[in-house]
């Protein structure tokens, strides 16, 4: 792909780490590293083009590495747990890729994106009336 042609880095470089050979027994291995490399890496053009969006840049990371939605437009579990940050394995991983890099700003500039794209989710959803309602119970003692 022209777009990631910059990147020097290949997969196979990654598996003589520890955590990436924990990674060889998922049947989504090579697109599950490919997706951590289109996202992650300081010279993709992804960065360029999705500056301002970093779930529409995990998005088109995780087409380009091969996954494909489900019917209903829902990614893959597979996928889906490791833009969401919920899979430690692959969290681990993503962490030795950024070391690998050795780029501390690209580095605090990735895990300062994932925080403030989790706080304004966190922020901008409604509070639902019962969670409201076993709040004020709470705070009525």
């Amino acid at each position: 792909m022209s777009r990631y042609s910059s990147i020097r880095l290949k997969p196979a470089d990654l598996f003589r780490h520890k955590v990436f050979q924990k990674l060889k027994a998922r049947p989504d291995c090579d697109k599950l590293v490919n997706y951590m490399i289109f996202l992650y890496h300081k010279d993709s053009e992804l960065i360029q083009e999705f500056q301002n969006d970093l779930k529409a840049r995990k998005e088109e990371a995780a087409r380009d590495a091969g996954y494909v939605r489900k019917t209903g437009g829902t990614w893959p579990d597979e996928i889906l747990n490791v833009m969401e940050i919920r899979d430690h394995e692959a969290t681990d991983a993503i962490m030795q890729l950024l070391k690998i890099q050795r780029h501390n700003v690209w580095t605090d500039i990735v895990i300062t994106q994932q925080e403030l794209d989790e706080y304004q989710e966190l922020r901008f959803t409604p509070v639902l009336k019962k969670k409201v309602k076993n709040f004020q119970l709470m705070t009525r003692k």
